[in-house]
C-alpha cells in the first residue's frame, strides 16, 4: 500500500513507499528538522548534504521525515561502506553506532578558530603543546587509526547533545502528520 501525508500547506511529507527520492517539500522539511547539516557526529558540513534513508529504501524502509537524515558525501560514504550504522528514533534523534558496535552521541561542535594564529593561542589557552611532530606514529610509522581515535576520544569525554528536535526524550510524542 501507498501511504500520503501533507503538511499545514498540503505538501507532501511522506511518500511511503511511492517513490525512493524525496520530492523537494519532503528535502526542505528534513534539512530544516536537521537545522540544515550534516547529523554525523561532529560534522559541521552544510553543503552538498544528501537525503539518507535510515532503513533503506530497497530493505522497505519508507521514503518520510522520520526514516531520512541528512549526511555529507563523506558520512553517506562512510554509513554505506565504512560500516556505521544510523537508528532513528521516530522523533527525528538519531543515534550512530561505529564499525566497532560503540555509540557515538551527537556532537555540537564549537566554530573553529579561523587563522593559524587563533588556533595556536587557543591551543595554549587550553594547555596544548602542539607541534609538527604530535600526532607521530610510537611504533613504526603505520598510519593513524582516525576511528579508533574519535571513538576514544568521544569515550573519554561525553559531548553535549545537540539542541533541537534531536533532544526530545524517546518516549514523548512525535509531531502529528496528516495522512490521507
Amino acid at each position: 500500500g501507498v501511504r500520503l501525508s501533507l503538511d499545514r500547506d498540503d505538501q507532501t511529507l511522506d511518500e511511503s513507499r511511492r517513490a525512493r527520492l524525496p520530492n523537494r517539500a519532503l528535502r526542505r522539511a528534513v534539512n530544516t528538522r536537521d537545522h540544515g547539516c550534516c547529523r554525523f557526529p561532529g560534522c559541521t558540513q552544510t553543503s552538498r548534504l544528501r537525503a539518507h534513508h535510515v532503513r533503506h529504501w530497497a530493505q522497505g524502509g519508507p521514503t518520510d521525515r522520520d526514516n531520512l537524515v541528512m549526511l555529507c558525501p563523506v558520512h553517506h560514504r562512510s554509513v554505506h561502506e565504512g560500516g556505521w550504522t544510523i537508528t532513528a528514533d521516530g522523533h527525528g534523534g538519531f543515534t550512530f553506532t561505529n564499525p566497532h558496535g560503540v555509540e557515538v552521541p551527537e556532537l555540537v561542535v564549537p566554530p573553529a578558530p579561523s587563522t593559524p594564529d587563533k588556533i595556536v593561542r587557543a591551543n595554549r589557552r587550553a594547555g596544548l603543546d602542539i607541534t609538527p611532530t604530535t600526532i607521530d606514529s610510537l611504533s613504526g610509522g603505520e598510519r593513524m587509526d582516525l576511528d579508533c581515535a574519535l571513538t576514544a576520544i568521544f569515550c573519554a569525554h561525553p559531548p553535549t547533545p545537540r539542541p533541537g528536535p534531536s533532544s526530545v526524550p524517546r518516549n514523548a510524542p512525535g509531531p502529528a502528520t496528516g495522512t490521507g
